[in-house]
């Protein structure tokens, strides 16, 4: 079986979950809607033992192509509470997508025509949170 990429959940709800699926479950992304047009990635997880497959990737451009489709702004903020530190999270957001957001360890992918600055009470909310 060749892999494949399911979802649940709606921008209704409020939250989307991607699940990597390659013969059983292999990992997931969770997004959530902050605010509006904004929605925070609370959730990347890839078993350790399966990394560096492609299985990240492939749901982090999912996530980033329903947030395409949907207009919306995604935020990440980097808390490396697993087995990666935060210059492996790091590198790794930003080489599928992600620019620096102007308050440290905050990641985002603008909606086009969006700006940093709309933003800023959100990064330090979502920061300080």
């Amino acid at each position: 079986m060749r892999f494949e990429v399911q979802e649940s959940g709606s921008v209704e709800l409020g939250l989307k979950t991607f699940f990597y699926i390659e013969n059983s479950y292999m990992g997931s992304a969770v997004i959530e809607k902050f605010h509006d047009d904004i929605w925070h990635f609370n959730r990347l997880y890839i078993h350790k033992n399966l990394r560096g497959r492609g299985i990240g990737t492939a749901l982090v451009n999912k996530t980033a192509a329903f947030c395409n489709e949907n207009k919306v702004t995604l935020i990440n903020v980097l808390n490396p509470y697993g087995d990666l530190q935060y210059e492996q999270l790091k590198h790794f957001y930003l080489k599928n997508g992600f620019s620096v957001g102007p308050i440290e360890g905050v990641l985002v992918i603008l909606k086009a025509g969006d700006s940093l600055e709309r933003f800023l009470p959100a990064f330090a909310y979502i920061r300080g949170a």
